[in-house]
Order: structure tokens, then C-alpha cells, then sequence
């Protein structure tokens, strides 16, 4: 997989961390003494012994000035573009277009794209902390942060941001919480279904966004026959156009076989005996996903199109590993540190993207009441519940003799 949004998400991590440290506890203190010295320093009053050293470099400040230093926010906005930066009731509906996704950028990390881009006008690539000037930029540019932070405006889009995360997390973490207590043991299979260039397989196909969702639509149609579970998540980046996470739950005797026949499709056999059931099941999704065939309604549609979706479809599956993470394969109710794993290292990357760059799929109108979901959950119903227990039969009471009369 191209592995470019990876690695801008990884800055964009890195840079947060820098922000969330110094935001969560402001350092008032050390700004207020470096600017004594400053002021000192530039009015010649270096008698006192104090004024003579500027006051020692702190961690926070190595570690956002290397944020700072790593960060490139043009390469970054070429892989999640911002396509629109005006509030929906200043759209031009010339400006709109519906196959255009938005990214929005966390809010604490929006004056440090400012500061950066700025830097880049002025052609300063480096930040050094031993010259006195970019130490002051420095401190400005964290006073502007804590400052907006503060404000009422600043707070309102930060909880806003965070809040859409934070419930799509507790939403999934909730929903395989009751499956494990409804269901006990589960098989956990994770893809990616994605689109592949057909003339070089390492590059990603453009695909526009009606393609995917119809594609996507159809498929979970299809999943419904199949007796399993399911997490999705809708993703975008401009290196891999839309594409989608997929996590799913089987019971914990489902096999390749019985996948097969439930699906009541038909699905291309495996070239070869896998033995590892995961494997094969998540074998089977995809090849699912590669051989959809859309309704004749969306047929017509997709008449001219060439190549179709489904010589377009492609799939990575995480089973498929020597020794597959925690939290995948076979996962027990009473396995504390799987269904942990399956949590903070599964499922939770998937909706932390959304967290520095939050992705806006394309309106089907300017209104903002229209947006469409990027995340869905189903298929509880179709898993088999787990047998009552039974145990021990209570004694019969003896009911008291009559008495005699």
C-alpha cells in the first residue's frame, strides 16, 4: 500500500503531541523569563549575573520545534486536500462540486499550519533554538496557540472536532463489547478495500466518490447474507482515493466452507488450500469485494465505464501475517488483552485519521444537513446467540402435609 498518507499522518502526530503538551499545561512561567532576558539583552543590562545566560531550553520546546522543523504542510495538503475553506452559507453553488472531498485540519494544529506556511514565504526552513529570534517566534507562536485555545471560538471548534472521534469510538468499542457478551468467542478478520491502477498495481486508481459509495452500498447488501458482524469506515487521501476499513465478525466456527455457502453468490474458488481458517475467510470477503456486480439500475449507470469497478477492486488483508497482531484471529470473551488489543491497535487507528484530518465526504447539496456518514455498524443480529445456561436443577419443595382435622 502507498504508504504517503501514513507518513503525513505521522507528522501531523507528532506535531499534536508537541501542542497537546503545551497547551494542557501552558508555560507562562519560562516565556515570562525568557522575555525579561530578552528585554534585558537589548537594553544592555547584562550587570545582573541572571541576564547573562538566556534560561535553559526546555523539552517542550525541542519537541515542537522539531514538530515544527519535520512538518511540511504543502506535501501534506497534496495528499488531504482542503477544497473548501468557507462556511456553507458563503458557498458559491458555483464554487461546489459534489466529487470533491474535504479535509479539516485539527484546531490546534491550524495556527502551526499558519506559522509554517509563513515560515515558507519567508524561506526559513529550520528553527533553531539557539538563536534568540527563532526562540521568540517560538514563544509568540505558542502564546497565539494557548490564546486561541482559551477563547470561546477556540473551544467550541475543538470539542466539536473531537467530539465526532471520541463518539465513533465509543460507538464501535460499545458494539463489540455487547457482541462478545451476546456472542462469546468470535473470529476477527480486518481489510482494507481499496481500488488498484490497472496499468501499475502499485499505484492507487482514481475513483470518484458515487463510484465507491455505490460499490460499497452493494457489497454490504451482499455481506447481509453472510453469517458475520461488521465494522466499516470510510477513508480518502490523494495518493489512495476512497477506500474503506473493514472489520468483521464471524462466529467461532464459522470456516471457509460455510462462508462460501451462506453467501449464496457466486465467488471465485481459492487458488489453494489455506489452512488457517482467518486467512481463508478473509479470502473470501475479498474476493467478494472484487466481484460485485451492481444492480441493473446502477449497471446503466456505469455502462461506459471503463475499466469497471470490479476489475478495479483490490484488497489487503491483515490475517494473512506469520503471527497476525493481538485482537485478530480467534478472540475469546474472558481474553482481557486481546479484546484490549482488538481496541486501542485495531480499531481505534482506524477513526484516529479522522483525528488530525477529519474527512468531509462531497454534499450531495450545499446545505450542511446532507452530508453523508463515512462509518457504519451491523450485522449483530445475524451471529448466532450463545446457548442459556444451564446448570444444577433446583430441589423441589415438598409441600407441608395437611393437617389433620
Amino acid at each position: 500500500m502507498n504508504n504517503g498518507d501514513s507518513l503525513a499522518l505521522e507528522m501531523l502526530a507528532n506535531a499534536l503531541n508537541a501542542v497537546t503538551e503545551i497547551t494542557a499545561a501552558p508555560p507562562t512561567r519560562l516565556i515570562e523569563d525568557y522575555d525579561s532576558w530578552w528585554l534585558a539583552s537589548i537594553k544592555a543590562r547584562t550587570q545582573a549575573k541572571k541576564h547573562l545566560e538566556p534560561p535553559r531550553i526546555q523539552q517542550w520546546e525541542r519537541a515542537l520545534a522539531d514538530a515544527i522543523n519535520n512538518l511540511s504542510f504543502n506535501e501534506i495538503r497534496k495528499i488531504f486536500p482542503e477544497k473548501i475553506d468557507k462556511k456553507p452559507h458563503e458557498i458559491d453553488s458555483s464554487e461546489f462540486h459534489q466529487d470533491q472531498a474535504n479535509h479539516l485540519i485539527h484546531p490546534r494544529l491550524l495556527e502551526l499550519e499558519k506559522f509554517k506556511n509563513k515560515e515558507d514565504e519567508n524561506l526559513i526552513s529550520r528553527l533553531f533554538l539557539n538563536v534568540s529570534g527563532d526562540r521568540s517566534r517560538l514563544h509568540n507562536l505558542v502564546k497565539t496557540i494557548n490564546r486561541i485555545a482559551k477563547s470561546k471560538e477556540g473551544r467550541l471548534a475543538y470539542d466539536q472536532h473531537i467530539r465526532h472521534v471520541t463518539k465513533s469510538k465509543n460507538s464501535a468499542a460499545e458494539f463489540i463489547h455487547d457482541l462478545f457478551v451476546r456472542h462469546g468467542s468470535l473470529q476477527v478478520v480486518r481489510l482494507v478495500l481499496c481500488y488498484k491502477n490497472p496499468q501499475d498495481d502499485t499505484k492507487t486508481a482514481s475513483i470518484k466518490y458515487e463510484e465507491a459509495t455505490d460499490h460499497w452500498t452493494e457489497f454490504r447488501r451482499q455481506l447481509g447474507k453472510i453469517e458475520c458482524a461488521y465494522i466499516g469506515k470510510l477513508a480518502h487521501s490523494s495518493v489512495r482515493s476512497y477506500y474503506f476499513h473493514l472489520v468483521l465478525f464471524f462466529p467461532n466456527t464459522a470456516t471457509g466452507a460455510s462462508v462460501l455457502f451462506n453467501s449464496k453468490d457466486k465467488i471465485s474458488a481459492l487458488s489453494k488450500t489455506i489452512s488457517n481458517q482467518n486467512v481463508e475467510i478473509s479470502e473470501i470477503i475479498g474476493s467478494l469485494w472484487k466481484n460485485i456486480s451492481l444492480p441493473k439500475k446502477k449497471q446503466e449507470k456505469y455502462r461506459d465505464r471503463e475499466p469497471s469497478l470490479s476489475d478495479l477492486a483490490y484488497f489487503y488483508h491483515f490475517n494473512h501475517q506469520p503471527t497476525p497482531p493481538s485482537g485478530l484471529g480467534l478472540v475469546g470473551r474472558r481474553q482481557t488483552k486481546a479484546r484490549k488489543d482488538l481496541i486501542e491497535k485495531i480499531i481505534n487507528p482506524i477513526f484516529d485519521m479522522d483525528l488530525y484530518m477529519r474527512l468531509i465526504p462531497p454534499k450531495k447539496s450545499i446545505d450542511k444537513k446532507h452530508g453523508d456518514r463515512t462509518y457504519w455498524k451491523g450485522g449483530e443480529e445475524r451471529l448466532p446467540l450463545l446457548p442459556a445456561k444451564r446448570g444444577r436443577p433446583r430441589k423441589q419443595k415438598v409441600a407441608d402435609p395437611a393437617p389433620k382435622h
